[in-house]
């Protein structure tokens, strides 16, 4: 069994699309042909990576790739907020843990397949430009790309994977403890019952079917 690691990103499938992310240069600097050539070589079972600050776990030609990024204070609010609450993640204890749940990796092994090109920037993205460079606003609102604000604490979440039930601030704490066997969680962190109450989450139906292989 073989674990390999690196800080860089080795491949761009690993990555947001650039319609879904604000910093429009993280492509540009995700990706390394050298170092996906030394993975391919070395074939590991597990492949640990780091340096985007987005959670992923998911399996590509026969290697699976994990990034569990903690965040800073600021991420922690945010995209990290899964990481955040649930704690480190153990990867291997006996045998490997199963895939886990991270949004951006779910969505684009079984929910939407990568669009190449496509220059239409997802709701929060529009809305956190025209707010940060109103100049933006006018083109943005030709192009329809400009959707309003969610009034209230979930913002822009019903745009999300999922929707709002998949996505609000209380989605991820709910289900903090959603896999706790493999975790070191914070402090004080309360377990809730799994599966939690929605038939349709996403999370905990992904949980039980990677269990259960």
């Amino acid at each position: 069994e073989i674990l390999s690691y690196s800080h860089f990103c080795p491949r761009q499938e690993l990555i947001l699309e650039k319609r879904f992310t604000y910093d429009q240069h993280v492509p540009k600097i995700s990706g390394s042909q050298l170092l996906e050539e030394q993975i391919r070589r070395l074939h590991p079972t597990c492949h640990v990576f780091g340096h985007t600050h987005v959670g992923w776990d998911t399996s590509l030609d026969g290697i699976r790739y994990v990034h569990w990024p903690l965040g800073n204070i600021k991420e922690q609010h945010g995209q990290t907020k899964m990481q955040h609450y649930s704690g480190f993640l153990l990867l291997y204890d006996s045998g490997w843990s199963p895939l886990q749940f991270t949004h951006w990796a779910y969505f684009h092994d079984f929910m939407e397949k990568r669009q190449e090109g496509s220059a239409d920037l997802a709701p929060w993205v529009s809305f956190g430009y025209a707010t940060m460079y109103p100049e933006m606003r006018q083109a943005l609102e030709s192009r329809h790309l400009l959707q309003a604000k969610v009034d209230g604490p979930d913002g822009m979440s019903p745009f999300f994977p999922g929707g709002a039930l998949n996505n609000n601030g209380g989605f991820w704490l709910r289900h903090a403890s959603a896999n706790v066997r493999w975790r070191l969680p914070p402090k004080g962190l309360e377990l809730a019952a799994f599966p939690c109450e929605n038939p349709g989450c996403l999370l905990c139906n992904f949980t039980q079917d990677q269990e259960g292989k």
